[in-house]
């Protein structure tokens, strides 16, 4: 344990740490460097575009184990035009007429924020907070509507540069962009919808509009009106200059050859005479069990909220930071959540020495782990307990999610728990409790039987060998799930035994049903309330 040397990074093959070596290269050396990240607030935010805020973040704390001071700048583009209306929100007909206004403009159809855009705006802001992301947001709608970027509105719309912007895109477009054309888009000053013509401009900072809604001419003054946004392409790489952008990623729609990147590359080296961020494509987040991208207009979105309630903080951060960006994610909400759980685990023990693997499983698993851990700066000094979470779906069962209990339970197994280890507990238990209620297979679930409610046939179905292997299971109940598991094995082997049968059997003795969790490990959760509904069995004979 313990941070890795400066000459250890510099070798590191853990991702991050490759891309701070690339930053490095190709923007220099330097003391701070600014990264950023953003969308366009056009309906829901979700886990999809949560890669792009994660990626983000963990080559910050790369960036910084490296040494460095690092901004993270996070730009909600809620400037851009309410394009189309996502089909899973409320009042459809009323935004409607919303249509072609900024988003920042729009009505919020939950009545609960002061637009469309700060609503997921701030339910996301929220949303990160618990994975320690904590990115200085931009509003472009107030820089803008400010007049912030006026004066690089006005560089980007002189005569030579716009033609320069044009020869530009037009090397990657079909049809060419007309003579007439500009790189700006105009909000009504009546309407606010963007159903414009510009008529002309003064090449200062006036732009003489038509509205096709209003059926009025106007003119705009984009020094002290804030009714004008750079077009998409022009807009984005205006602002990596005004912030001084020295690494920004991006999904598969902008890494297109010819796609936003490629052409931002070009204008803002031509137009600013910067060079441009250094980049990184990231995949597809996909939910296990569905194909296809996440769209918020399609409505079929997962919020970073509705995974918290599967995963903890650091293992939702744990399954970004074990994955290279240009993978695509699969986030399992079926039997595989286990398996994460236990993937993280490992990767902690290596991190503590209580695993040992080869020196290069065990520098990934370094860097990953520090990835992982939601405060990085205060690691944990000593082992976290590790609550397995196949074992919480079964005890928060059996004891109706009662941390209390749970807690009892494993103290008077012999664990000591200190107040990380408790919140660890605790948070994983309501993940378990919450999957086992929502998204669980049949056989994960069960209600335990009562003394009175089994039934007769259940009691005088077991045969007599299969009595005697019930009372060797209570006379090594106190035994650990390993050795219990081992008994039984062998004495189902010794005495030819139909293994599914007995089991059958028991797991409806039990729970009323044809399964159940695994029997040696719910003996040792259960001992007292085995021994009970075995004995209705064995009092029989």
């Amino acid at each position: 344990m313990g941070k890795f040397s400066k000459e250890e990074l510099e070798k590191s093959n853990y991702w991050a740490d490759q891309i701070v070596r690339k930053i490095i290269s190709e923007q220099g050396l330097k003391s701070e460097y600014n990264i950023a990240a953003g969308i366009t607030p056009s309906g829901v935010v979700h886990i999809g575009n949560f890669r792009e805020v994660i990626t983000n973040d963990i080559v910050k704390r790369a960036l910084e184990d490296f040494g460095f001071k690092v901004n993270f700048y996070y730009s909600w583009d809620d400037f851009d035009r309410y394009r189309k209306i996502p089909k899973n929100l409320p009042k459809q007909e009323e935004l409607k007429s919303e249509l072609g206004k900024p988003v920042s403009k729009v009505f919020d159809p939950f009545g609960c924020h002061e637009s469309y855009s700060l609503h997921f705006e701030k339910t996301f802001e929220e949303e990160i907070k618990p994975l320690n992301i904590n990115p200085k947001f931009i509003y472009e709608n107030v820089e803008y509507q400010n007049c912030v970027y006026a004066d690089e509105v006005k560089k980007a719309l002189q005569k030579e540069n716009v033609d320069k912007i044009k020869t530009i895109l037009n090397k990657f477009r079909k049809e060419p962009l007309s003579s007439d054309w500009l790189p700006l888009q105009v909000y009504c000053k009546h309407c606010f919808k963007d159903n414009t013509k510009i008529l002309s401009y003064d090449n200062e900072y006036s732009v003489k509009y038509h509205c096709n809604i209003c059926n009025k001419d106007d003119v705009v003054n984009f020094k002290s009106e804030g009714f004008v946004k750079l077009v998409w392409r022009v807009d984005w790489p205006m602002r990596w200059f005004f912030y001084d952008i020295h690494f920004e990623p991006g999904g598969k729609d902008h890494s297109t050859p010819g796609g936003s990147y490629d052409t931002g590359k070009e204008i803002v080296k031509t137009i600013w005479n910067k060079k441009a961020p250094s980049y990184l494509m990231y995949d597809f987040v996909i939910p296990k069990g569905e194909g296809g991208k996440i769209s918020s207009s399609k409505g079929n979105v997962i919020t970073v909220s509705d995974v918290l309630k599967v995963f903890t903080p650091e293992i939702l951060r744990f399954i970004f930071s074990g994955s290279r960006p240009g993978s695509e994610i699969s986030i399992p909400f079926d039997e595989n959540v286990i398996k994460v759980y236990e993937d993280f685990d490992k990767v902690e023990r290596i991190y503590y020495d209580k695993e040992d693997v080869d020196n290069k499983e065990k520098n990934n698993a370094f860097r990953i782990y520090e990835m992982s851990v939601v405060d990085n700066k205060n690691i944990k000094n000593t082992f976290p307990f590790q609550p397995k979470f196949r074992e919480l779906t079964v005890l928060s069962q059996i004891y109706e999610n009662d941390k209390n209990l749970i807690l009892k339970y494993y103290e008077n197994k012999g664990f000591v728990f200190d107040e990380f280890d408790k919140n660890r507990l605790f948070e994983r238990l309501d993940r378990a409790f919450f999957w086992v209620n929502n998204f669980a297979p049949d056989n994960f679930k069960f209600k335990l039987n009562s003394v009175d409610s089994i039934d007769d046939s259940i009691v005088n179905s077991f045969n007599d060998k299969e009595k005697e292997l019930l009372k060797l299971i209570l006379d090594n109940i106190n035994v650990s799930s390993e050795e219990l598991g081992l008994l039984m094995r062998d004495f189902i082997n010794n005495n030819s035994l139909n293994a599914k049968d007995f089991f059958v059997k028991v797991y409806n003795l039990l729970l009323n049903s044809n399964r159940g969790p695994k029997l040696a490990s719910f003996v040792e959760m259960m001992p007292e309330k085995v021994k009970e509904l075995f004995n209705v069995v064995l009092r029989k004979e």
